[in-house]
Parts: structure tokens; sequence; C-alpha cells
């Protein structure tokens, strides 16, 4: 594996669906969308992915909808 590959062989991809929208873009460590991540799920998955590790996920909420901003 090369440095900064995904642990699991597989980036992120993105693809434009056959009405013309874009997919959703999922992280290359955990498979959940990545606008789904609170601060501290897209940092522990970038380390995930940077390091090579296979771990497992801290996303927490909801799946469909992205984090919410708190005050």
């Amino acid at each position: 594996m090369t440095p900064g590959g995904a642990a699991t062989g597989q980036a992120p991809v993105s693809a434009v669906t056959a009405t013309g929208s874009t997919a959703v873009v999922a992280c290359a460590a955990c498979h959940y969308a990545q606008h789904t991540h609170d601060p501290i799920a897209r940092r522990f998955c970038t380390a995930t992915v940077a390091g090579g590790f296979n771990r497992g996920c801290v996303c927490i909420g909801g799946h469909d909808e992205p984090e919410k901003e708190t005050s």
C-alpha cells in the first residue's frame, strides 16, 4: 500500500448519475457519506486512511443527514 492509500483499498468516489445529479462521496475509511461526518469522525477517518489502518468507525448520529453545527 502506498502512503495515504485507503485502508480498504478503495478511494472515495463521486459520479454523475443518469439524471445528471452528483452521487454522494463515500469516505474511504468507513464508507459512510463524507457529509455525515462530525469533526472528530472526519479526523479519525482521515488518520485511518493516511496510516493505512483497518479499524472501526466512530461516526455518530444519523448517516442520512449532515451533522448539525453546535455553538
